[in-house]
C-alpha cells in the first residue's frame, strides 16, 4: 500500500495543527518524499539470469579467419576476424535517468576502459556511429581515442567528437544522402 495513502488522517491533522505556512512546508516535504520514493526504486536491472547468453571472446590466434560478433550492450557491437576489428556505437558510460533528464552528459573514461578491457578490445580499426543520439555517440570520441580507431559518423557526431577534443584528422564523414 502506498505510504501517502496509509496515513491520510495523520497528515490532515498535521496540516490543521501547522497552520497555513506550515501546511505549505509539509506539502513540499511530501512532494520531496514522493520524488525520493520514485528515485529509490530506479535501479539497473539484474541481468544475472541472462549471463549464460554472454559469449566470452576467444584468443585472437584461434579466431583468425572466423568473423566474430560480440554484443557489449545497448547498441554496441565488436566485429572482428582476428586481424581487423570494427566497433559499432561504442557506448559504455550509461548515465542514469536523472543525469539524462537533468544533468550534463559526459563520457566516463573509467567505465569505457573497464568495458574495453573486459571485452579484450585493445585496438579498433574503425568505429561507426549509427546516429548521434547520446546512447550511440556520447562515448565514441573517447573510445576511438583509446583504441586508435578512425571515427565514422554524421556531421553531428563530428561536432560531438570536436567538443571532446578528438583529432578530426581521424574522423571520416558518413553521408546519409544517396549519390547519383
Amino acid at each position: 500500500m502506498n505510504r501517502r495513502m496509509s496515513r491520510p488522517w495523520g497528515r490532515r491533522a498535521a496540516f490543521v495543527a501547522a497552520g497555513a505556512g506550515g501546511a505549505a512546508l509539509l506539502r513540499r516535504a511530501g512532494a520531496v518524499a514522493a520524488v525520493a520514493d520514485v528515485i529509490s526504486e530506479l535501479r539497473p536491472p539484474d541481468l544475472t539470469r541472462w549471463s549464460h547468453l554472454v559469449e566470452q571472446p576467444v584468443a585472437d590466434d584461434r579466431a583468425r579467419g572466423r568473423v566474430r560478433v560480440q554484443f557489449l550492450g545497448v547498441a554496441t557491437l565488436v566485429i572482428s576476424d582476428g586481424v581487423s576489428t570494427i566497433l559499432i556505437d561504442g557506448f559504455f558510460s550509461r548515465p542514469g535517468v536523472l543525469r539524462v533528464r537533468l544533468g550534463r552528459l559526459r563520457p566516463k573514461e573509467r567505465r569505457i576502459t573497464s568495458a574495453l578491457h573486459r571485452a579484450r578490445t585493445r585496438h579498433v580499426d574503425a568505429l561507426f556511429v549509427a546516429h548521434s543520439h547520446y546512447d550511440h555517440a556520447l562515448d565514441s570520441a573517447v573510445v576511438a581515442g583509446l583504441t586508435g580507431a578512425e571515427l565514422h559518423g554524421s556531421r553531428s557526431t563530428r561536432a560531438i567528437a570536436r567538443s571532446q577534443g578528438f583529432d578530426l584528422e581521424r574522423f571520416r564523414p558518413i553521408s546519409t544522402h544517396a549519390h547519383a
